[in-house]
């Protein structure tokens, strides 16, 4: 299942984060543990019942499904505050690509495409509102410049109060950078005007230049002597690695959302390819290998 290795039966916390082939392999049985745990126990709130909901709803975007009425909630599930709001439109989000996929992903009727075009469009709004709104710990810090294991391409970098933060406003991006996606390739299908193609693809291209801020803040640094180290809070992780396997996995699904859009620019484009195939090769994952590869989705 997307990002994360143990389902319901495990009863042990669920790392929220991990293989992204996992997405189709476990999805079926995952999404059967959860509805018979809430048949069992429709009241609870657990931790682990809501991290695995947030990883069937993404993979019910990634599969281009509508999400099950009965998981459409996420406040019976105990989400809360700004990450109940995004999540409410993560769902709409689901049942968007559906359509659009229904409709032949933008190559059907114009007439298909307007319904389409209008909902993206009041999600694309909506979203926009919600980080505008964000209290101010939620949002991006300017850092100054580590060093990494790889080239910096865009400055300032930014970092958060936790990982936690970070990997919501990720989750945010990716999000929206698949709505525009959809407004854009819908609108390249119409004669009629419902919208601006190029404004669409101007906010893909300002998300994929945040994404790149963004994604250094979840790497190791390098020391001088070349081994790697990690803040987190006030302690220093030291490793041998690029990245940490927990910090990877809240990687996996913004990243695989980001590099499967077309109307990303190349050069973003590519950088974030080789971060998501560091990822992939944390896990030994090859279906995240394919998706950098760019063998698996397309937004």
């Amino acid at each position: 299942m997307v990002n994360g290795h143990r389902t319901l039966a495990s009863a042990r916390p669920i790392v929220e984060g991990v293989e992204a082939s996992n997405v189709f392999t476990h999805y079926d049985g995952a999404l059967a543990l959860l509805k018979l745990q809430r048949q069992e126990s429709p009241d609870s709130k657990t931790a682990i019942e809501r991290v695995v909901r947030r990883q069937l709803v993404r993979a019910n975007i990634l599969r281009g499904t509508t999400v099950p009425e009965w998981l459409a909630d996420g406040e019976l599930y105990g989400e809360s505050g700004p990450t109940l709001d995004l999540d409410a439109m993560l769902v709409r989000v689901g049942g968007l690509r559906s359509d659009f996929l229904a409709s032949g992903a933008g190559v059907s009727d114009e007439g298909d495409q307007i319904p389409i075009i209008g909902e993206a469009n009041a999600l694309n709004v909506a979203l926009g509102h919600w980080y505008a709104g964000l209290p101010e710990v939620w949002l991006p810090q300017s850092a100054l410049d580590g060093t990494y294991p790889f080239d910096i391409i865009m400055r300032p970098l930014h970092e958060y109060r936790t990982h936690g933060h970070a990997a919501v406003i990720l989750r945010y991006r990716a999000t929206r950078i698949m709505v525009n996606s959809i407004i854009d390739r819908c609108l390249s299908c119409t004669t009629t005007v419902h919208g601006n193609a190029n404004t669409a693809r101007q906010t893909i291209a300002e998300l994929a230049d945040d994404i790149c801020r963004d994604v250094p803040y979840f790497f190791n640094q390098v020391g001088a002597n070349g081994s790697r180290w990690l803040s987190i809070g006030r302690h220093t992780i030291t490793s041998r690695d690029d990245i940490t396997p927990k910090l990877a996995g809240l990687l996996a699904w913004p990243l695989s959302v980001a590099v499967s859009c077309d109307a990303l620019p190349a050069k973003q484009r590519e950088w974030l390819r080789e971060r998501l195939r560091t990822v992939a090769a944390a896990y030994g994952d090859a279906r995240l290998q394919q998706v950098a590869e760019g063998g698996v989705f397309s937004f």
